[in-house]
C-alpha cells in the first residue's frame, strides 16, 4: 500500500503486479532448488577435437566431488567439421549417466549455443547450471 503526506493510498493493479511478481519468481526458484535432481555443466564447441576428452575428463573428476548428488555435462556442438560432435558422441556412449551432447546444425554463435545448452539443461530438471568453453580458456577444475 502507498502512502502520501502521511495518508494511506489504495494499490494500483500495476503496483501489485510489479510487487507479487518477484516473490512469485523467487518462490519458483526456491521450488525448483528443492525439486533440482543434479547440476549440469554446458560446454560449448567448434572444433574442439584436441581438447574434448581432456576437458570433459577435468569436468567429470571436478563435478564428481562438487556435486554428489549428481551432475550431467551437455556438450553443446556446432556441427564442427574437425570431428568434435562424433568424439563428444562417443564420451556420451562411455558415461551415459554424466554426458550428453546437443548437436546444433546451424552455428549461430557462442550466445544461442548456449540459451540452447541452458534450455535443455532446465529441461532436465538440472538445479544449478555452470558453463565453460571445451577450448580450456576455462579451468574445469573451477566448477
Amino acid at each position: 500500500m502507498a502512502v502520501r503526506n502521511g495518508k494511506r493510498l489504495g494499490t494500483t493493479a500495476s503496483q501489485s503486479k510489479i510487487i507479487a511478481t518477484p516473490i512469485s519468481i523467487r518462490q519458483k526458484i526456491a521450488q525448483r532448488l528443492v525439486e533440482a535432481q543434479h547440476t549440469a555443466a554446458i560446454l560449448t564447441t567448434f572444433n574442439e577435437a584436441d581438447n574434448i576428452d581432456l576437458v570433459v575428463a577435468a569436468a567429470r573428476r571436478t563435478l564428481a566431488k562438487a556435486a554428489p548428488d549428481g551432475f550431467r555435462i551437455l556438450v553443446v556442438d556446432d556441427s564442427s567439421p574437425d570431428g568434435t560432435g562424433a568424439m563428444a558422441d562417443r564420451l556420451a556412449a562411455e558415461h551415459p549417466d554424466e554426458v550428453e551432447v546437443l548437436h546444433r546444425t546451424e552455428r549461430n554463435g557462442l550466445g544461442p549455443a548456449y540459451l540452447a545448452g541452458f534450455a535443455r539443461a532446465l529441461a532436465g530438471d538440472a538445479g544449478y547450471v555452470f558453463e565453460m568453453d571445451a577450448d580450456l580458456s576455462h579451468d574445469p577444475a573451477d566448477l
